[in-house]
């Protein structure tokens, strides 16, 4: 379901100069028990990032994730970067949550790092619903102007793909 995303962040990692550091056998791939999912993890040193994690669950056509953070080098303040897409197969829901999380909540720090965002959510109104998805409080963890949505093949199909690439376009300083 999320190949061609992880594909398309694989490859924006790549041009970026990202190198594929070695996990333990353990963490790189797992099946569970029962045969009917796998877990798969990357990890990445990025210039400019000092580790980005990539996890794929793939369950067949009950589940699908897709779960990735990136952890800028300790010398910045930037916000980490979230990303989780979740597929629910057998009731065909997503759910896609894509986020600069701010390390701190202070005006000056977002108008620092958060233009970008701020604009791509503008341009993606379909991806800015106010739905309730916390269970704590989001001016905690998450900027003004995570991109949210609740839906279902319509959006994967449609607008969470183009706003996907031009998340990590923003976040990696791509310009074509």
């Amino acid at each position: 379901m999320f190949d061609p995303l992880l594909s398309q962040l694989q490859s924006s990692i790549d041009s970026r100069g990202g190198e594929l550091l070695k996990l333990p056998q353990v963490l790189e791939e797992r099946r569970s028990l029962k045969g009917d999912g796998i877990i798969k993890n990357w990890l990445w040193k990025v210039p400019g990032f000092r580790r980005w994690r990539i996890s794929r669950l793939d369950a067949g056509n009950k589940l699908q994730v897709l779960n990735s953070v990136a952890y800028p080098e300790y010398s910045t303040d930037k916000p980490l970067m979230g990303v989780d897409l979740l597929w629910f197969g057998l009731s065909n829901k997503l759910v896609a949550v894509l986020d600069f999380q701010p390390l701190i909540q202070e005006k000056s720090y977002f108008q620092r790092y958060f233009s970008g965002l701020k604009s791509l959510k503008n341009r993606f109104p379909e991806l800015s619903k106010d739905e309730s998805m916390y269970s704590f409080d989001p001016s905690k963890y998450f900027s003004p102007w995570l991109l949210f949505c609740r839906g279902g093949l319509k959006q994967l199909e449609g607008p969470l793909p183009i706003a996907f690439k031009e998340f990590f376009r923003l976040l990696l300083g791509i310009r074509e």
